[in-house]
């Protein structure tokens, strides 16, 4: 599960990150046409934005082809400039979504075998092979010191 959080923390990251250059390409695609219409250059047809989502906006301003893209690679050893390209914003979406969905299965797994272990005791004969579990017990403890300072007070 420790891979699984990390590959759902990168995503999270690189999403965070490509939308971030995704509002600030709007941005300037809007700053250019408002110097435009300035200077006479472009038409002034104002659209109205105040009833849509910022998302309906971002897609109207920025066309599909300046929108943050990455590439996925094949292996863990993959050449530079290889894989498949694809949109930095879905791809990352799609994969929370995918990881999320697998870590709840394996919380979920992990909760019922913590339940199964603690119904049935190792030296019983219950025939359970500890071995066959994802994520078997371990013979460890966790050990938690806390340090109190008492304050001696007049009154």
């Amino acid at each position: 599960m420790p891979e699984l959080y990390d590959r759902r923390l990168a995503a999270s990251n690189k999403l965070e990150s490509a939308e971030t250059k995704l509002i600030s390409i709007a941005n300037k695609i809007r700053r250019n046409h408002e110097t435009a219409v300035r200077k006479g250059k472009a038409s002034a047809e104002e659209k109205n934005y105040t009833g849509s989502t910022t998302k309906n906006i971002v897609d109207e301003l920025v066309p599909r082809d300046q929108r943050p893209t990455h590439r996925i690679s094949k292996g863990k050893f993959s050449l530079p400039f290889t894989g498949e390209k694809v949109d930095s914003i879905e791809w990352c979406r799609k994969e929370i979504e995918e990881t999320t969905r697998e870590l709840e299965n394996g919380r979920g797994l992990l909760k019922a075998e913590i339940t199964l272990a603690k119904a049935t005791p190792e030296g019983s004969g219950s025939g359970h092979n500890w071995k066959d579990l994802k994520y078997p017990p371990l013979s460890s403890a966790f050990i938690l010191y806390v340090f109190a300072t008492l304050r001696w007070s007049k009154y």
